[in-house]
């Protein structure tokens, strides 16, 4: 939070969901943007396997009532990929469909592989000092989705930036192999 504060003096930062702090704030007069990355713990390889269950995945699930409060443009989520891939993809279905209910759609960006239905972010390749492997999620209100149109992918590496060892290994590659294999060469 600290560094979100330095490098975005003028943002809002909310931090705590549970605490009721967001809903202190005037209902309406919200950000342009919402970004939010709730817990991975229910969806993540490493956490319990227990998905919608996980009584931390009311933080995903309680977003749209976040953006029903603020009505922002957008919403982005920063998300491991088991909310993709665990259960069927049952936990996307349902965030997706309660943000249908408080008139937001997700956007799947242009050029994604045929059968992609979300952008899988290689965090490294973007300038990132971690090897994570991430799901982006992009959500905008109705009437700005269709004000917009076709949405891009993020941007490619900045120029210079070596790509990770590993990249282009598939959209699942393991972020924590790539790690191991970078600090821990055969």
């Amino acid at each position: 939070v600290d560094n979100l504060q330095r490098d975005f003096p003028n943002a809002t930062i909310l931090r705590d969901f549970d605490g009721g702090e967001w809903q202190a704030v005037e209902r309406g007069s919200g950000p342009l943007g919402l970004l939010a990355g709730p817990s991975c713990k229910p969806f993540a390889a490493m956490g319990k396997g227990l998905g919608l269950a996980d009584f931390r995945a009311r933080h995903l699930l309680g977003l749209p009532d976040v953006a029903i409060h603020f009505q922002p443009e957008t919403v982005d989520i920063e998300m491991v990929l088991g909310i993709m891939t665990r259960e069927g993809g049952s936990a996307l279905a349902a965030l997706d469909a309660a943000f249908a209910k408080a008139h937001y759609r997700r956007l799947v960006p242009a050029g994604l592989p045929p059968g992609e239905t979300a952008e899988v972010v290689h965090c490294h390749d973007l300038g990132s000092a971690v090897y994570r492997t991430r799901l982006a999620l992009h959500y905008e209100r109705d009437d700005v989705a269709r004000a917009l149109g076709e949405l891009p992918r993020l941007a490619p590496p900045a120029p210079g930036h070596p790509p990770r060892p590993g990249a282009g290994r598939g959209r699942h590659a393991n972020g924590g192999d790539v790690l191991a294999n970078h600090l821990l060469p055969a």
